[in-house]
């Protein structure tokens, strides 16, 4: 079964062992640790994502990382779940940026569209410092 856990209702040094280290490779750890989720898969934490809000009613997703041997399928899960988040809690807007060309076609399956420069939400705009796109989901509300 698939659920998902605020990493705030852990510790930090718990978030700092799931990653291992690959703890020193990522950045604003306080915002991860604030905003992020574990992602279980029979009660076992084996993945992460994390939802930055963004503007009004839109949220990033700035991190999507599983542990190493699961699945790469459970990766649809895990957009069905930031889906199924995202309504929930009445968000309109997913961002993401992209900086791969695998992730690019990822995105695009899972109905995410590449957006303008305009259409970057201010608090975006100076975020990722590679090359790339960002690229936006339209939470539908049913």
């Amino acid at each position: 079964m698939l659920a998902i856990q605020r990493v705030r209702d852990y510790d930090l040094q718990t978030m700092k062992d799931f990653f291992g280290v690959r703890m020193e490779q990522l950045d604003d750890e306080e915002s991860l640790y604030e905003h992020g989720y574990y992602v279980e898969i029979d009660r076992d934490r084996k993945g992460f994502f994390a939802l930055e809000p963004a503007e009004e009613k839109s949220v990033w997703l700035k991190s999507l990382y599983l542990q190493p041997g699961v699945d790469p399928r459970v990766v649809l899960s895990l957009f069905e779940l930031v889906e199924a988040y995202a309504k929930e809690h009445d968000i309109h807007n997913i961002y993401v940026f992209s900086h791969q060309a695998r992730l690019d076609t990822l995105l695009q399956s899972q109905q995410y569209a590449p957006i303008n420069e305009d259409d970057i939400p201010d608090s975006l705009e100076n975020q990722p410092r590679e090359d790339g796109k960002w690229w936006c989901y339209r939470v539908e509300k049913s």
